[in-house]
């Protein structure tokens, strides 16, 4: 026998005795597992009767709190003029009703949640008036006298009275006040107990719930609602489907019920709870739930398997020393030794050769060792050789490369593929093509037809999922026999040549757009500054023919002393200095005259960033220009005008056809006693003269002007006359938009009359005078309107 049949031997032993170890632990974990099932189970009915008589005592309690608080609700609900009283818990749930059916359920008012939730939390009472609906309501807050919740906001006390029309308000409110104090007096201390015993309940179960096994507790009503639960979240809500049966069954035998949940890995026990009966005796009112968690049992006998699981390493580890040591110098060296060796020629050692020792198995295996690394050694010099020759190629490709298997298959992936896709090689490598070139773009069937393809567009997929034009050629691989071995792809990409091809047509569509347009006028000029070509409209403001402009160039048809600066912005252009430039400048026209135009002008490029033309484009502004030149003298006329009438002695008004200020001078303003400020905006009204003003309005329109004597008054009240001359100022079409009024202080003329009476002949000589100075007057306040028409038009 050999020596490798006695390592076999020791091998069997010790799995045998680690597999009859391994079997003991699984009956001794079966056994285990039962016994505490077992314990759970009687675990469950001992805390069943430890808690049974405590629950029975609170939920007793409880009920008859309730009653107490039901039989007070019906006492106040006898009350002359009480139409019901409702008594809310801290959710808002009905606890007592004078209806007594009505207990329990949704308030019949949708709004009654609404105000026993802010009653709640600011303590407050509300009162609510129906006279419509013959109902006067007052909700008040029910504070506990309980240890437990003393002189917190327990519950809401809502009291509803007959209101009729005709009926006293106050009497009524002093009528509910009195009752619901009454009502509060009764209620306030059994609806603290009531609080207190569900509070007593919740401890309770949460008690319980802490005691090792028990998963949870539930005490459910007689309409299967939840009342109290170890998750208060749960309390209210309605028992599980799962549970339905077992609970009707219950209420109606008085049974002890016990149910197991494989799927939960649960065991329940109910129980009925019993109260106190009106007629004595006692009676079924709810249902108790206890929940035992099974799944502590499965996790005492993982702890258990943990243990002996890690005894069993130990044994494992102990049969191990055992066999290495009886192993070591027999097999373990001569493993050891042919392991170092077969290190070294995996890492590229292949010159490495194993001592051959005794005529046995390690022997025959040393013998096929040394046989294989000198295989090894030639062949690897052979593919090294061809692997770099091959590798080096694919590396100094600027083109992406890829090499598919008839399948479809990536084998092979360059640098530059990579690069342009946006994988990592061992991403690409044994993906399907189709990953990188879409379905309708695969070229297999052209390829087993054609056997090549060249300069081909299609598209690959990059990893972002961007699309890449590329520029694909293709050829098959075959071998000796004809049969296809595979397709070499090659691709560059060509992204940069399609954006400068889109760009250049869509300027040019662009640019063409505009020349065929009769908006501007268009020219292409070339790098020299020739023009080439120009659209209709350019000629049209020229008045050179096409031929003509031909013929000529930027310099035959600018203005001398534009020249200069158009030269040097073109010569920008062209150079790429400027992407584009526009300025204002002057043409000749074919009859000699100057036109005023403006410039834009854009250098075109093709996809190389060679210069192509020129777009020139020009619009007369001709028009415009003289425009400005007008307009620039009307404003130095205007300043001489504001500057005469701001000299004269003579008051100026011009008001709208509202009467209001909108433009009066400093001497108007100080005959008057005011700022110019304090006159502007306001209406003449505060000459005190409105009515005159009103008449004047329809006086004058009919007229050319209007001349007469008034009184005016001063800010400080004083009277004075004055001599009024008045002129509209109208629109083309002959419509009133303002009035001019030139004021002049006459109060020395007046004096002067009455110095008539005693001498007539110098009051004559007077008066020729002030007439005189009046037409003169009268003279320039015409001016004046003439230039404020023109002005204002």
């Amino acid at each position: 026998m050999r020596l490798s049949l006695n390592v076999k031997v020791i091998i069997v032993i010790t799995l045998t005795i680690f597999i009859v170890y391994l079997a003991g632990v699984y009956f001794v974990t079966k056994n285990m597992s039962k016994r505490l099932r077992n314990s759970m189970t009687e675990n469950s009915i001992h805390i069943t009767h430890v808690f049974y008589q405590q629950l029975n005592e609170i939920y007793s309690n409880i009920q008859k709190t309730q009653k107490q608080l039901q039989a007070s609700t019906e006492h106040a609900g006898d009350f002359k003029g009480v139409m019901y009283v409702e008594i809310y818990d801290r959710d808002a749930k009905v606890i007592a009703h004078t209806q007594k059916e009505l207990v329990g359920k949704a308030p019949e008012d949708k709004l009654n949640p609404e105000f026993v939730i802010k009653i709640l939390d600011s303590g407050e009472t509300l009162v609510m008036e129906h006279p419509d609906e013959g109902r006067y309501e007052m909700f008040v807050p029910v504070l506990g006298t309980n240890k437990l919740n003393k002189g917190q906001k327990v519950g809401v006390i809502d009291l509803a009275m007959v209101y009729k029309p005709g009926m006293e308000l106050s009497h009524l409110k002093d009528h509910a006040t009195h009752i619901i104090q009454s009502l509060q007096l009764s209620v306030n201390d059994s609806y603290s107990n009531f609080e207190a015993g569900k509070i007593y309940m919740q401890d309770l179960i949460v008690h319980l719930a802490e005691i090792e096994g028990v998963d949870h507790v539930e005490i459910y009503d007689k309409n299967g609602v939840i009342i109290a639960h170890t998750n208060e979240e749960r309390v209210g809500g309605k028992a599980s489907s799962e549970h339905d049966s077992a609970i009707t069954e219950i209420l109606i035998e008085g049974n002890t019920i016990e149910q197991e949940d494989p799927v939960r890995n649960r065991f329940s026990r109910f129980i009925p709870i019993m109260t106190a009966a009106n007629g004595g005796g006692e009676q079924i009112s709810g249902v108790a739930e206890i929940v035992m968690d099974m799944g502590i049992i499965d996790r005492k006998v993982a702890n258990f398997n943990k243990i002996m699981f890690k005894i069993a390493i130990v044994l494992a580890l102990t049969l191990l020393g055992v066999i290495t040591f009886a192993m070591r110098k027999l097999v373990i060296k001569p493993i050891e030794r042919l392991s170092e060796h077969a290190k070294l020629v995996a890492g590229g050692d292949l010159t490495q050769k194993v001592a051959i020792g005794e005529d046995d198995e390690f022997g025959d295996l040393a013998k096929s060792f040394n046989a294989m690394t000198t295989g090894l050694r030639k062949s690897n010099e052979d593919l090294l050789s061809s692997k770099y020759y091959i590798e080096s190629i694919l590396k100094s490709m600027n083109d992406a490369l890829m090499v598919i298997s008839p399948d479809g298959t990536i084998r092979t992936v360059n640098t530059a593929a990579c690069a342009m896709l946006g994988y990592e090689e061992a991403e690409l490598l044994n993906q399907l093509i189709n990953k990188v070139i879409p379905d309708e773009q695969m070229p297999m069937k052209e390829l087993e037809i054609s056997g090549y393809i060249v300069n081909d567009e299609k598209t690959y997929l990059t990893k972002s999922g961007r699309e890449i034009p590329i520029s694909f050629s293709a050829s098959v691989m075959q071998d000796s026999n004809g049969n296809i071995e595979g397709c070499i792809f090659v691709a560059r990409d060509i992204t940069k040549h399609k954006q400068a091809e889109e760009k250049l047509r869509e300027s040019e569509e662009k640019y063409r757009s505009l020349y065929d347009s009769n908006l501007l006028g268009v020219a292409i000029t070339t790098y020299e500054g020739k023009i080439r070509s120009a659209n209709k409209t350019f000629q049209d403001i020229l008045g050179f023919t096409e031929s003509e402009l031909q013929s000529m160039s930027i310099k035959d048809i600018t203005h001398p002393d534009d020249i200069e600066e158009n030269m040097k912005l073109f010569n920008d252009t062209v150079k790429r200095k400027l992407k584009q430039y526009g300025m204002e400048k002057r043409y000749f026209h074919k009859n000699g005259r100057i036109l005023w135009c403006d410039l834009e002008v854009f250098a075109i490029y093709d996809e190389h960033g060679d210069f192509r033309y020129c777009f020139s484009m020009i619009r007369d502004i001709t028009e415009r220009k003289m425009a400005e030149e007008a307009l620039r003298q009307t404003l130095k006329d205007r300043e001489i005008l504001y500057r005469a009438i701001e000299a004269t002695r003579v008051g100026i008004t011009i008001c709208d056809n509202e009467r209001n200020i909108i433009y009066v001078n400093e001497a108007d303003a100080s005959m008057h006693g005011y700022t110019v400020e304090e006159l502007t905006g306001k209406s003449t009204s505060i000459y005190k003269n409105d009515v005159i003003f009103q008449n004047m309005l329809s006086e004058i329109e009919p007229m050319d002007g209007w001349t007469r004597e008034s009184t005016n008054v001063r800010m400080d009240g004083s009277e004075f006359p004055v001599l009024l001359s008045s002129v509209f100022i109208k629109d083309d079409e002959g419509r009133p938009t303002a009035m001019v009024t030139a004021c002049t202080d006459i109060t020395e003329r007046k004096q002067a009359e009455e110095e008539k009476q005693r001498q007539f002949i110098d009051l004559e000589k007077a008066d020729k005078s002030i007439k005189a100075s009046l037409m003169e007057k009268e003279a320039l306040l015409r001016e004046v309107h003439h230039r404020v028409k023109n002005n204002m038009a």
